[in-house]
Formats: structure tokens, C-alpha cells, sequence
């Protein structure tokens, strides 16, 4: 008699586990896009423009991006 509750017990349990992974299945999942409410921003929300970044080393000429040479070194 056991033995028939014990497999009835592992039935349910399995049968849990399959509707449980069938609800986690990703086609059936569906993502909205959403496009963002800029009524509520006025001008003055609006972040500054991106300032340039020099890429120059004050004091350190030798670590100018622009002035150091791509390659192998000379040979002397």
C-alpha cells in the first residue's frame, strides 16, 4: 500500500515539475517596447553637449597619442 502512495507522490511531483518547465518556455514570453514619455522634459532637462576630449599629455610631449610613431622602432 506504501508502495502505490510512494509512486503517486513521485506522479504528482513530476507532474509539477513538467508544468513548471513548460512555464518558463521562451517563445511564450513577450517583451514590450516601450517608447519613453519626453513630454513631461523641458529644454532645460536636455544634458550639455559632450565636450572634446584633447588627447595631449601638458608637460609629457612624448605621450601625445597623435606624435608617437605606429610601427616597429628605427633601426640605427
Amino acid at each position: 500500500m506504501f508502495y502505490f502512495l510512494y509512486l503517486a507522490a513521485v506522479s504528482a511531483v513530476a507532474e509539477w515539475i513538467f508544468k513548471m518547465s513548460d512555464n518558463n518556455d521562451p517563445e511564450e514570453v513577450q517583451e514590450e517596447e516601450v517608447t519613453p514619455d519626453y513630454t513631461k522634459y523641458d529644454e532645460d532637462s536636455v544634458p550639455p553637449p559632450e565636450k572634446e576630449i584633447k588627447h595631449v599629455h601638458p608637460g609629457r610631449p612624448d605621450l601625445d597619442y597623435e606624435d608617437t610613431p605606429v610601427g616597429p622602432a628605427p633601426e640605427e
